[in-house]
């Protein structure tokens, strides 16, 4: 049987969806995405969202609203779709996950939102999570009292500059003009601050690749093309977005940029029936948290009309029970926990938005009936020694041992089927 509608992402443009379908009495599905609560999650403070003159940090809003949508009655499943089958027709249309487990709906939301741009530049690809970063507000308290870069000229990179600036011993911003594009208030605080600028600089490469971490970066003049090296520990890449919108290709029409394209706005329907899309991953132009909140709102109005002259028989769905429980681990216990067998376990620390996220998706998995694996839980600030044995240089990151040892190391936020099947 097919759920009325699902949601695609969790960011502001998803939630405000799930809030509005909620009280249209939808039952709204919400998977999570790769990110849960979206990009701005990794925001430090967000002054300019409506309704907070105190301003409130990124990771807060989100919470917020997703227990907004969950009061209201949306069912939130911390899960990543790999794949979907859009019917031409008018759905039902079929999500599917790592497992090749389907969930289909009759309307569908996309609001993948987008994902950070990458240079492409030597070093960066074989260094990432080892020292090369997008989002200095999960990694910047790695680097505490070390040199960090900062790649950038919008107000994302200023922010992050700006926050690194109260953590790292130095921090120098790498923009490729003589003249920043942010918003006039963010460029004022940084030429005010301690941080060093290079102007018209690209990174033309990352070091070091054989050492297993950031050591340095060779910097390139854009006017004279000379090259300079750079000495330093972290590289924070903050170049820009683009739309998360992979998944679609060759079933949805797409902008060149790629970008879902709305077939007549202001209605956020796409070229299928019953598909909609709201959020960065269909506007090229603002990517602001409040226009995609709008676009949540028009998305699910969008989707309720277009669902009510459908026949509707939503799906209940059973809880199930704790099955397994999860274990703080420090120095006293961590070597008994590995005796085990096989056990997962999970590095993080309480300023870390992702790593709460980890806590629960796993949480979640934890509640499956059919599951029964081991899951400890690390604070990498509380148990540093735990963290620099095992070489942790990215938060979260999740640790399968087999017999005492290492076998799997993943690193970053992980949906519940990664999870499951480095657990196989």
């Amino acid at each position: 049987m097919s759920e009325q509608i699902i949601i695609l992402g969790s960011g502001p443009a998803g939630l405000t969806a799930a809030i509005y379908a909620s009280r249209a009495g939808l039952s709204p599905i919400v998977l999570s995405g790769n990110l849960p609560g979206g990009l701005l999650t990794q925001t430090s403070t967000v002054e300019n969202f409506p309704g907070f003159p105190e301003f409130i940090e990124g990771f807060d809003l989100m919470e917020r609203m997703k227990a907004q949508a969950k009061k209201l009655g949306a069912k939130l499943l911390f899960k990543n779709a790999t794949a979907v089958e859009l019917s031409q027709d008018g759905g039902p249309h079929v999500v599917r996950f790592a497992s090749g487990e389907p969930l289909s709906s009759r309307a569908l939301i996309i609001a993948t939102g987008s994902r950070p741009r990458e240079l492409g530049g030597p070093g960066e690809a074989e260094l990432r999570n080892r020292g090369v970063s997008y989002c200095a507000t999960c990694d910047g308290p790695l680097y505490r009292g070390k040199d960090v870069v900062v790649v950038g000229g919008g107000d994302t990179a200023l922010e992050e500059a700006l926050y690194l600036a109260g953590l790292a011993k130095s921090v120098t911003l790498v923009h490729r003009r003589d003249a920043f594009r942010a918003s006039q208030a963010m460029v004022d605080r940084v030429l005010s601050s301690s941080i060093h600028i290079s102007w018209n600089s690209t990174v033309h490469e990352i070091h070091d690749p054989a050492a297993g971490r950031v050591t340095s970066v060779t910097l390139r003049n854009t006017q004279d093309g000379s090259l300079t090296d750079l000495p330093c520990d972290a590289v924070f890449l903050a170049v820009g977005h683009l739309p998360d919108t992979a998944l679609f290709a060759g079933q949805l029409n797409l902008e060149p940029d790629g970008s879902i394209h709305l077939a007549n706005p202001p209605s956020t329907a796409t070229s299928v029936p019953g598909v909609f899309a709201a959020g960065d991953c269909a506007d090229p132009v603002y990517r602001q948290a409040i226009n995609a909140a709008a676009a949540g709102c028009r998305a699910a109005m969008d989707a309720s009309r277009w669902l009510q002259s459908l026949p509707l028989s939503p799906t209940k769905k059973e809880e199930s029970t704790m099955a397994t429980q999860i274990q703080h681990l420090d120095l006293e216990n961590f070597e008994d926990f590995l005796k085990k067998g096989t056990v997962l376990v999970d590095f993080w620390a309480p300023w870390c938005g992702p790593c709460r996220m980890q806590g629960q998706i796993l949480a979640e998995l934890a509640e499956e009936e059919n599951f029964h694996g081991n899951i400890g839980k690390v604070n990498v600030d509380e148990a540093r020694d735990i963290a620099v044995k095992y070489n942790i240089m990215s938060i979260p990151t999740l640790i399968v041992f087999k017999n005492g040892e290492p076998d799997k190391v993943l690193v970053g936020l992980q949906d519940s089927e990664v999870v499951k099947d480095a657990l196989k």
